[in-house]
């Protein structure tokens, strides 16, 4: 399942027919290896900040991410230190909420990222308190 692309896509409604909708891709989702996150890829942004990610039709799997209802969007800012090793920051701009088949998740960013050398837009699975 780790190298499955997703397919993030902004999903709209036809005002004449409530019933199509119509679908278009502004990028990829791929796969964290530990299955705990995704990384995000995308061409375009959507206006309002929200859009989906699904699995490819032809697959039967569902997300590998564990069963949550909600996980954190974030910028992540790799930092190199001192001692030449980087270091993560992660800045929270959203959230995403699974969908009820477990194959997607819709998101809602609350800032228009700017992402520049050494960052990206991930989605991770919450840290569980301990």
């Amino acid at each position: 399942m780790t190298n499955t692309r997703l397919n993030a896509v902004i999903i709209e409604d036809d005002k004449a027919n409530n019933e199509n909708k119509y679908f278009t891709n502004i990028g990829s989702g791929f796969m964290h290896e530990d299955n705990n996150g995704l990384d995000l890829v995308l061409q375009a942004y959507p206006v309002n900040g929200k859009f989906s990610v699904f699995l490819p039709n032809e697959t039967a799997d569902e997300l590998a991410l564990p069963k949550e209802t909600y996980y954190p969007v974030s910028i992540v800012e790799s930092v190199k230190d001192e001692d030449g090793k980087y270091k993560n920051y992660y800045h929270r701009i959203g959230a995403a909420f699974a969908h009820g088949n477990h194959k997607g998740l819709s998101i809602e960013l609350l800032a228009t990222p700017i992402l520049k050398d050494k960052t990206k837009l991930v989605i991770r699975t919450p840290k569980k308190d301990s």
